[in-house]
Order: structure tokens, then sequence, then C-alpha cells
């Protein structure tokens, strides 16, 4: 699974079938969902409300 950051608005957007289809331009993340939760969840910045996330 892929994330990345928009830098703008501080939002994770997930990259590929379960994104909205935003072109985020700051940090990326490849790795399995455990480890993107983990790091989504501890930051400061919002996940996308558009983003198919995983529960």
């Amino acid at each position: 699974m892929r994330v990345a950051r928009t830098e703008r608005s501080e939002t994770w957007h997930l990259l590929g079938a379960r994104g909205c289809g935003a072109s985020p331009d700051g940090e990326q993340i490849d790795a399995p969902w455990p480890k993107i939760r983990d790091r989504v969840e501890r930051s400061e910045a919002s996940k996308c409300a558009n983003c198919n996330w995983p529960r």
C-alpha cells in the first residue's frame, strides 16, 4: 500500500485504486498497512476524507 502527504494542506492520501485521485507532493510511504497506519496516526496531518481507508 502507498500513501503520500500533501505539503500545503498536510493531508495524507492513499495512492492507487483506493485513492481519491489527488497528486500529493510531499512525503511518500510504501509499506504494509500496519506501518502506514502507525505513521499516519502519529503525524499531525489528517487523512483525506475522500480516500477509501482500510478500517
